[in-house]
């Protein structure tokens, strides 16, 4: 781009934009960086990794244990190391579900590799449109480079999530390492979250009463997971499956649609809702909105399931609920509207479900969000 600009006022506007965007330290240390691995030394950074325990009681709690490891290490060699702590820590812990966080160091101090590489990409793309706003071109090259760019986008959103990160289950001294997916819908190719959020109040599914009554937008909610399975009904004889996701309702009535996720751990939902209460803790969110598959059983075959693995439970569910649920600083509990898949040939029955919604336990899966939400309004009144 920069041979492209080849007169003086195109190569002053440049210089310009170039000083505004790539002229700063964080985009240095992508320069310097690069010139160190390319010209210097391999990789000088020391990598390391971050275990996150998920207790399966009430809240979650989750907390990091710090294990520096060897650049060549792969991720078999140190699951034995990872092992040996589990072992020492949690030798009286039925089942341990877990996260494994892979970060580097530089220097003695932490650098986010993947936090770097999206900034410093969110940066190029800015950098590029606006200088398309004052030259617009349609050329070839950078046609390329847009697409290249967003080509990045989606990879670091999608695979270099996967290789820093893995969601892991501990049961009788074996380490059970998850599959999981992600389906970015319309958040596919955008960095800058602002640019996700809509207006309830000017959505087709949603419209001005749900921004006055929590308990209507839940029901709204839940109506439109509920479209989504008939039409999975009447096009597909293998069933319907609907992926978790959240919604982000914030104080000036926008909202934000999470990425679609699943897994075949549980231990990737505790990480993801614990995200959410990361989230709510620092951001004017007024309301989550939360959708999810999730087993049943009987009273009788649930307490036999207690002494099973994770794996054996999930085999002997006797059925599946949706669940709709709702977490707002409005309403004192989590409330919900629960689903059973094997009713649904009756008409009536998802009809009547989405009129009632249910109060749920504390102990319910989005606790930690609730939790969250609850203590930001203790504080906020405090200092009110």
């Amino acid at each position: 781009m920069q041979k492209q600009f080849n007169t003086s006022e195109l190569k002053h506007f440049y210089e310009i934009k170039r000083n505004e965007y790539l002229s700063n330290d964080r985009m240095r240390w992508f320069i310097d960086t690069r010139n160190t691995v390319t010209k210097e030394y391999p990789f000088r950074l020391e990598k390391a990794i971050s275990l996150k325990i998920y207790k399966t009681i009430n809240d979650f709690d989750e907390f990091g244990t710090l294990l520096t490891i060897d650049r060549d290490k792969d991720m078999s060699e140190f699951i034995g190391e990872i092992n040996s702590i589990l072992e020492k820590h949690y030798k009286n812990q039925f089942e341990v579900f877990f996260s494994i966080f892979i970060f580097f160091i530089e220097n003695g101090k932490k650098v986010d590799i993947l936090n770097q590489i999206v900034i410093g990409i969110k940066t190029m793309w800015e950098f590029i449109s606006d200088i398309l706003k004052s030259y617009p071109c349609s050329c070839k090259k950078c046609k390329t480079l847009i697409k290249n760019i967003i080509s990045c986008i989606n990879k670091i959103q999608i695979d270099l999530e996967m290789i820093f990160l893995q969601d892991c289950y501990y049961h009788k001294g074996i380490i059970q390492v998850g599959s999981r997916i992600n389906g970015h819908g319309m958040n596919e190719g955008v960095c800058d979250r602002n640019k996700l959020r809509f207006n309830l109040a000017t959505s087709p599914f949603y419209g001005e009463d749900v921004c006055k009554d929590d308990l209507l937008l839940l029901k709204s909610w839940a109506v439109n997971h509920l479209i989504i399975l008939e039409v999975q009904r009447e096009k597909s004889n293998r069933g319907h499956e609907i992926l978790a996701t959240f919604c982000l309702v914030f104080e000036d009535n926008t909202a934000e649609l999470s990425e679609m996720f699943g897994g075949t751990l549980k231990t990737t939902y505790y990480r993801m809702i614990n995200n959410i209460a990361s989230r709510v803790r620092t951001e004017k969110i007024r309301a989550v909105l939360y959708v999810c598959e999730t087993v049943y059983y009987s009273s009788e075959q649930y307490l036999k399931t207690l002494k099973k693995s994770a794996n054996e439970r999930q085999q002997e569910a006797q059925g599946t609920f949706l669940y709709n649920l709702i977490v707002s600083n409005k309403l004192d509990k989590i409330m919900g509207i629960g689903i059973d898949y094997s009713k649904l040939d009756n008409k009536e029955y998802p009809k009547n479900q989405i009129r009632k919604p249910e109060e749920m336990t504390d102990s319910f899966i989005l606790y930690p969000v609730f939790k969250a939400m609850k203590d930001l309004s203790k504080k906020n009144h405090t200092e009110g």
